[in-house]
């Protein structure tokens, strides 16, 4: 609502001069455009999303059918191209480099490190540097994520970041097999004695 003020006067001045019209002042009602303001704030604070939930997208190999009589040969990789990394407790993660099979007298160097992320992005980028020597591109390094029941799912959600800002194209989530068990756990984790299903 607006209202005029037009102040006072009237009447005749002297020397029969005419009054000099007053300008008038404008006063707004500012009651009801603070209603609208509070209900357009109402409105905002009730339908804006504050904060959306965040998907790691992960690309999960297909089911094998077991019904199916053809069984379908894995491609074979080069050793040299795969990253083990076993995510342990106490933030800890075990990596090696190519299959872990004493049985064939292959027993590859086990590296303790941290989750620091100068020491992880570190063994990233010397396999990465490693593997383009050898084949060329980078691209081809293949890192197997293995987290035990003692690791902490922010573990696994970390390293996963981690394949994102050392853009690792090929990785994966995978279990731990006996060889790993026998050979890595129960000397880097004694406590550890069942952690899912052996491959």
């Amino acid at each position: 609502m607006a209202e005029l003020d037009t102040g006072g006067g009237g009447g005749k001045h002297k020397g029969g001069k005419k009054p000099r019209g007053k300008k008038a002042s404008t006063r707004i009602d500012m009651t009801a455009m603070v209603d609208l303001a509070f209900l357009l704030l109402t409105f905002f604070v009730l339908t804006t999303t504050i904060s959306k939930p965040n998907v790691l997208p992960v690309v999960i190999p297909p089911k094998v059918d077991p019904n199916e009589k053809e069984e379908v040969e894995p491609p074979k990789v080069a050793e040299s191209k795969i990253l083990n990394m076993i995510l342990g407790a106490n933030d800890q993660i075990y990596a090696y480099v190519g299959i872990l099979n004493p049985s064939e007298g292959k027993n590859p160097e086990v590296l303790t490190l941290s989750f620091a992320p100068d020491k992880l992005r570190e063994l990233l980028r010397e396999r990465q540097k490693a593997v383009k020597q050898q084949f060329n591109d980078e691209k081809e390094l293949i890192v197997l994520i293995k987290p035990l029941s003692s690791a902490r799912y922010g573990n696994v959600v970390d390293i996963l970041d981690e394949m994102n800002i050392s853009e690792v194209k090929k990785y994966t989530l995978a279990e731990i097999n006996s060889f790993e068990r026998s050979e890595i756990i129960k000397v880097k984790e004694p406590d550890n004695i069942i952690d899912g299903p052996e491959k």
